[in-house]
């Protein structure tokens, strides 16, 4: 006998993943929002990673400080939203990153 699936609900505790299938308790977040004055986000995809890795000052970083960069960027190119834990914060204790919404300035809609 299969288990039920139970659709997602911005109501529900729990629901089927969408992505596994799994029925299990979901776990909530807020995304804050600061506006940026850099332009557009930098992203990185998988062919800007390759390049990334074949840079030379990528490749002269210190081994540990590399590796913390390529896990990041290595998230980033899967397009998939994460959470990095910020650190030495009391109430908010990740960002949420590799989610990018614009807003147009003449009517206002917002894009993700």
């Amino acid at each position: 006998m299969s288990p039920k699936s139970v659709p997602p609900s911005i109501s529900a505790k729990s629901f089927s993943c969408p992505h596994c299938g799994a029925h299990a308790d979901q776990t909530w977040f807020v995304i804050g929002a600061q506006q940026t004055q850099e332009g557009p986000p930098n992203i990185v995809t998988k062919t800007r990673l390759e390049e990334i890795k074949a840079d030379e000052v990528f490749k002269s970083l210190d081994q540990a400080k590399a590796t913390q960069l390529l896990e990041r960027f290595e998230h980033e190119a899967t397009g998939k939203p994460f959470l990095e834990a910020r650190q030495h914060e009391m109430f908010a204790r990740y960002d949420v990153e590799n989610v990018h919404v614009s807003r147009c300035y003449t009517c206002g809609d917002m894009e993700t």
